[in-house]
């Protein structure tokens, strides 16, 4: 009895020091959680519904050299091709008709991309195998059964193509899939311009690129494959080259060539795309806090782009009518520079997005002018005022990028007026040449003049900041009127001798020399006296 007692003494005794020591144990995991809620761990990892917590992030889901991820991938990819490879093989032998085999293998790829749908909400790794698989299998059946089989109609392949590259890129999207985004967006543009190729029904696959080119701005704008935006922007250029190659060199410009190559559509689709880049464009202005180099350079190559396709077009099937490309070009040049005012106007501090779109318009308007109205000695002297009407509006709009454009517009103005002999060639020395030469003088004077009495505000402009913080690029301003002022009286000089002088060659000569010398000692005078 003694000794059952005493058992039960020392189980109690044993109990007691492991309570004791449980209670010292949660003690210290007391004082740990309390120093963890002190750092504010609770607030850094906040909760998220179940069904975010299970999707996987994109990194994850692209990181094929993960040990856990590569090997099921590689097999998964190896198990649908054996899949697809078999369904051929039957209908390849005969075994199914090849109508029907065209349809199981639609089938087939439309249920690996919906599958791809389930393990993405899941949260499964082998997520981004199924619908990649299933997209580029559906491409390959599409061309296979519509330029071989001539299983599939050419809308129906279409249709199937707007309907799969739609689908994928909206899961790319809501899953944020990198990698499944870039695959929908490029191959769905691709394999629209090859059905039919080398004539495809062009505003169909026009219509698929843009719709990329949209899926790319979306998914740029949520931070997703900032790149998807060049290679998209880069097929459309290759297809609108294409097209208007095409369109270039037919051997007869009749109906029936018009008909095939779809020119009636050509125009309203460019169109179409002029506008989309440029709203693209004003929504990157007034939603993003930072315009990227992208974002600076969109409006001036979806603008040029458009003007050289025209052009290229109108050469061959509208050359009569080129004046009125001109008119569309200038009212087009005006809209976008209505638009760089108007963005000044909602930015009064930063001017931004300005440079962007009045650079593009001044393009425009300036090529329109000379395409309109087809003597360049007219043309000239409204380059040289706008330029000078730039200076004074990025004063206004507080943009140091208007002003560097103002800059290169009076150097450009001046290198295509020597270039292309209006202002050089001796036999011009009419009343228009000089007065086109005079004009560019006394407007890059102005415009020198008005540069070094308004100094740019460093903080307007990245280029002014740091690359020229005193304004040294006005000297171009100075070397374009000094040019400029030399053809000026060179002419003038040319169209007095050729009436007094008998020796017109000798005296033509000496009278440069003077006019060179009398310049470089005006200039010097000039010098000493500031």
């Amino acid at each position: 009895m003694l000794e059952a007692e005493k058992r039960l003494e020392q189980k109690v005794a044993d109990l007691a020091s492991e309570i004791a020591l449980l209670h010292t144990h949660l003690e210290g995991l007391g004082r740990r959680l309390a120093a963890l809620e002190q750092a504010g761990v609770s607030e850094s990892r906040p909760t998220r519904p179940a069904t975010l917590q299970r999707s996987p992030a994109p990194e994850d889901m692209l990181n094929l050299a993960e040990s856990g991820a590569f090997l099921p991938r590689t097999a998964a990819i190896c198990f649908l091709l054996v899949a697809a490879l078999i369904l051929r093989t039957i209908t390849d032998n005969g075994i199914i008709d090849q109508q029907l085999g065209s349809l199981l293998g639609l089938g087939y790829a439309a249920a690996l991309i919906s599958w791809g749908w389930r393990l993405y909400a899941t949260g499964n790794r082998l997520a981004p195998v199924f619908p990649v698989s299933g997209l580029l299998l559906l491409f390959s059946i599409i061309l296979e059964a519509h330029g071989h089989f001539h299983t599939l109609s050419t809308m129906w392949a279409y249709g199937t193509l707007f309907i799969a590259g739609g689908s994928v890129t909206y899961l790319g999207l809501r899953f944020r899939a990198r990698f499944t985004l870039c695959v929908a967006g490029l191959a769905t543009g691709l394999v629209g311009l090859a059905i039919d190729f080398p004539y495809p029904v062009f505003p169909i696959p026009a219509l698929l690129i843009l719709a990329a080119n949209l899926g790319a701005s979306i998914a740029s704008r949520r931070g997703l494959c900032p790149s998807l935006r060049w290679t998209t922007l880069l097929l459309s250029l290759i297809f609108w080259l294409f097209w208007s190659f095409k369109l270039s060199i037919p051997p007869v410009c009749d109906e029936p060539t018009a008909g095939l190559l779809y020119l009636a559509w050509f125009f309203p689709v460019l169109g179409l795309y002029l506008l989309f880049y440029l709203i693209s464009g004003v929504i990157n202005v007034l939603h993003r806090p930072q315009l990227g180099f992208f974002d600076g350079v969109l409006p001036t190559i979806s603008a040029t782009g458009a003007l050289l396709a025209s052009l290229t077009v109108f050469g061959n099937w509208h050359e009569p009518r080129l004046a009125w490309l001109g008119i569309i070009t200038i009212l087009t040049g005006l809209v976008l520079l209505a638009l760089a005012a108007w963005l000044a106007r909602r930015h009064p501090k930063e001017g931004r997005g300005c440079n962007c779109f009045s650079f593009a318009g001044i393009i425009l308007v300036a090529a329109g002018l000379a395409i309109a109205v087809k003597n360049l000695l007219w043309v000239l002297p409204v380059w040289a005022a706008a330029g000078y009407g730039l200076a004074r509006l990025s004063a206004r709009w507080q943009n140091g990028g208007v002003r560097v454009t103002s800059y290169l517009l009076q150097a450009a103005t001046c290198l295509v007026a020597v270039l292309s002999g209006a202002i050089t060639t001796v036999n011009n020395s009419s009343a228009p040449a000089l007065l086109a030469a005079g004009c560019l003088t006394i407007i890059s004077l102005l415009h020198y003049q008005w540069c070094r009495n308004n100094q740019p505000i460093a903080v307007q402009s990245a280029y002014f900041s740091w690359l020229d913080r005193q304004d040294l690029s006005a000297v171009v301003l100075l070397l374009a009127a000094l040019v400029s002022g030399f053809c000026f009286f060179r002419l003038g000089l040319h169209a007095i001798l050729s009436r007094t002088s008998a020796d017109l060659e000798a005296a033509f000569k000496g009278g440069q020399t003077v006019l060179v010398n009398g310049g470089a000692i005006l200039l010097l005078l000039t010098a000493l006296r500031r």
